[in-house]
């Protein structure tokens, strides 16, 4: 809660501070999904849906901060590299602006309210049909975060096998849908673990850093599905600089793609839960 309203403060001071207030919010909304039984679903689901209200407030400009932090990242030498900065450059400019609206809103309160509400819903005493040991509760919600990934790796794969066998604009973005709510989901594993390291054992805290590492693989491949249409609309950016960078946007994603179809088997006949703790150690450490 302390990270989430100071990241919003310093919105204007601070280039990472959007990124950071968004991720507060991520680790609040993740682990009030475990509370839900304990304070109550109503309350809860309430409180969760304005705290994601505000973190879809800064959505825009965390896109666009990721967007350029990657066509800044994309090797390009002589007057390609003049003409992408000085496009940067110009793009930035609006963004400062987007960030300035950005923070006003936040001035305004847009974070207090939600916050104010869930400090009052700690204060109440919980039921003591409800109470229960730490450990045990750690491990319950680490387990309903768990099922839902494995959830989402099986429809991943039948979004993987369709557009393979069937390539099309429609299986494409099918494919996308998947893997983005695969990347939510092995955020709350990473949260979840993050959250409860002290309760647990030190293999899941290997689990914590697995589902960190997947989650960025999975948002090299999300990045190329915002930088797309950003680059379609952006005439202004200069031809060649536009096809360099969603070049290299597109290979980084293939790699990563390439990697997750391995480590789960999607070309495979067995079920991603056959393959063992060492060979997906292994295939992620690779």
């Amino acid at each position: 809660m302390v990270e989430a309203r100071e990241a919003s403060l310093v919105i204007l001071a601070d280039d990472e501070a959007v990124h950071r207030m968004r991720v507060a919010l991520r680790k609040l909304r993740t682990v009030l999904r475990a509370f839900r039984e304990v304070y109550g679903r109503f309350w809860v689901e309430n409180i969760r849906d304005s705290l994601r209200a505000a973190a879809d407030a800064a959505g825009g400009v965390r896109d666009e901060e990721v967007f350029l932090q990657r066509v800044r990242d994309v090797k390009l030498t002589g007057r390609e590299a003049a003409s992408r900065d000085r496009w940067v450059a110009r793009r930035e400019t609006t963004l400062a602006r987007e960030r300035a609206l950005l923070s006003r809103r936040f001035d305004a309160g847009l974070l207090d309210e939600p916050l104010q509400r869930l400090e009052a819903l700690f204060v109440l005493p919980v039921l003591p049909g409800r109470d229960s040991d730490s450990g045990a509760f750690a491990l319950a919600a680490i387990a309903g975060a768990e099922a839902a990934v494995s959830q989402r790796i099986d429809a991943a794969r039948d979004a993987y096998r369709a557009h393979t066998e069937s390539p099309s604009e429609a299986a494409h973005a099918a494919l996308s849908e998947a893997l983005h709510a695969l990347r939510i989901g092995y955020k709350r594993v990473r949260y979840i673990h993050e959250i409860f390291a002290r309760t647990l054992q030190p293999e899941a805290a290997a689990r914590g850093k697995e589902a960190k590492k997947l989650q960025g693989w999975l948002g090299d491949v999300h990045d190329v599905d915002v930088a797309r249409p950003k680059l379609a609309a952006a005439t202004t950016c200069p031809a060649v600089v536009r096809r360099t960078v969603l070049t290299q946007l597109e290979t980084l994603a293939s790699e990563r793609l390439a990697k997750l179809v391995t480590l789960f088997d999607w070309n495979g006949t067995e079920a991603h839960d056959s393959a063992d703790s060492s060979r997906r150690a292994a295939v992620i450490e690779a």
